[in-house]
């Protein structure tokens, strides 16, 4: 098991264990480098074990072998599909006030050709007394080509009536193959001598590029953070970048390269926070089966084109998914195109308490305790389809997490009233259900692949349902 992986640190956590113990050489690990950099390029390998510890505590005596990674060329090409440019921080704080983001009018426009403009309006509404701490203007766009060559727009924004540069700009593009090569991007203006308080606000955009130049608008978002006297004491981090991603059958990739991320990097005190709220914004991401995956945490359906399917905004509840140090937001792709833009993370810290009067001062006390065996497991419905005696469905596979405070172990076991179909004919991680076993410390999940080999004297017909249970043991 391996957990609280941070690529810019670096560094990460890994669990490893055999029931029947291990002696000698054990491959411990695979780590996969993304390498970034030109051809001739190269950097120090540099290793450090910080605690290597057997299952009683004592440590592990260790030996490294430090070396180095080189890039020696390629003749393929950076496949601009996968997850390879994550979302940079721009801000984090704590303050006393909030922040609020709208895509205001925002509209997909369709292929702007030159001297057609994009307009947008926003309202904005801070509470009175409120102090804008920055402003900032995102520019979503896409689509960019000049016939069927994909170019950089000429990209010309007016914001209030002047015109403005962009304070930083993210762009990526498909980068292989001959067609749809058309980079999208997202540029950030800063707007905050723009907006000083409550009002509305126009963004024009308009293309200044050669003739048969096009691009697309997905939308503009308007970010404010704010601090107010007698605000909420909040933690925030904003992220922002742009990174296309695709999993579909010609990008050639698997969700998993598809995805990308952003690491709100630091400690928190999760007994101090009452309300933690993750804003995500993707471009052309109007496809359920995207996911968006929060620490050990995920959820499909909410890229359902809310506000409108070029440009979704989503916002979830991830209270009760905050870890201590370095909380990671991914985004990714499942056999669709999706273009991560934004994530905005925002902690709001417990009021403090008033000590009552009399000169005594009180303390707050409060724990969630969990229980020492628990375990989830999704989905809680498998259907195998249709088969006849002797097929064999296809895997699939079900997740179990250890959602309890001990270290576990779990096992199986099959009921049917179908004639003895599944408590003969299931398998799990293609072996019998019956000698299925596992560990899981805490918070840890694992997969296991299901599928049913109907026995070839099997005489049922129609649906038939069975059972499977796993139990879960504390070691």
């Amino acid at each position: 098991m391996a957990w609280n992986e941070d690529n810019s640190a670096g560094s990460v956590t890994i669990s490893g264990w055999n029931i029947n113990g291990k002696t000698g050489d054990v491959e411990f690990a695979i780590v996969k480098f993304n390498a970034v950099g030109s051809s001739g390029s190269s950097t120090s390998l540099t290793l450090e074990v910080t605690t290597l510890q057997d299952t009683s505590y004592y440590d592990i005596s260790t030996t490294l072998n430090h070396g180095s990674l080189s890039i020696t060329g390629s003749s393929e090409p950076l496949n601009g599909y996968s997850g390879d440019k994550p979302l940079t921080i721009y801000s984090h704080e704590t303050i006393t006030g909030n922040l609020t983001y709208s895509v205001g009018s925002s509209y997909y426009s369709g292929k702007l050709f030159p001297g057609d403009t994009y307009p947008v309006e926003h309202a904005i509404t801070i509470p009175t007394g409120a102090t804008v701490k920055f402003a900032r203007l995102y520019t979503y766009w896409t689509w960019s080509a000049i016939g069927i060559t994909g170019r950089y727009p000429d990209l010309k924004l007016t914001f209030d009536g002047d015109v403005l540069s962009p304070a930083v700009t993210y762009d990526d593009r498909k980068g292989v193959g001959t067609y749809y090569d058309y980079p999208s991007g997202t540029w950030a203006y800063d707007i905050t001598n723009y907006v000083t308080g409550s009002g509305d606000h126009t963004t024009v955009i308009e293309n200044m590029g050669p003739d048969n130049s096009y691009f697309a608008m997905d939308g503009v978002g308007l970010l404010v953070v704010y601090t107010e006297p007698n605000g909420d004491e909040i933690e925030y981090w904003i992220a922002e970048g742009c990174d296309l991603l695709s999993s579909q059958v010609e990008s050639g990739l698997t969700p998993e390269e598809a995805t990308t991320q952003a690491i709100f990097t630091g400690s928190i005190d999760l007994t101090n926070i009452e309300e933690a709220t993750l804003t995500t914004v993707v471009q052309s991401g109007n496809d359920i089966d995207n996911m968006l995956i929060f620490n050990l945490e995920n959820w499909t359906g909410i890229y359902d084109g809310t506000p409108y399917p070029d440009l979704d905004v989503d916002e979830q509840d991830v209270l009760n998914y905050l870890v201590y140090n370095d909380n990671i937001v991914k985004m990714r792709a499942l056999d669709d195109y999706m273009v991560p833009s934004n994530a905005f993370l925002v902690l709001k810290h417990t009021t403090s308490k008033t000590p009552p009067s009399g000169g005594g001062n009180s303390v707050s006390l409060s724990a969630f305790i969990i229980p020492a065996i628990s375990i989830e497991v999704t989905p809680s419905n498998v259907d195998f389809g249709s088969l006849g005696p002797g097929e064999i469905s296809s895997n699939h596979q079900v997740n179990i997490k250890n959602v309890g405070s001990t270290t576990i172990d779990v096992t199986s076991e099959v009921t049917d009233n179908a004639q003895n179909l599944y408590v003969k004919g299931l398998q799990i991680n293609n072996a019998a259900w019956s000698g299925y076993q596992t560990q899981l410390i805490p918070s840890s999940v694992e997969g296991a692949d299901l599928r049913l080999k109907v026995p070839v004297d099997y005489v049922g017909v129609g649906e038939q349902q069975g059972v499977l249970m796993f139990w879960a043991q504390q070691i």
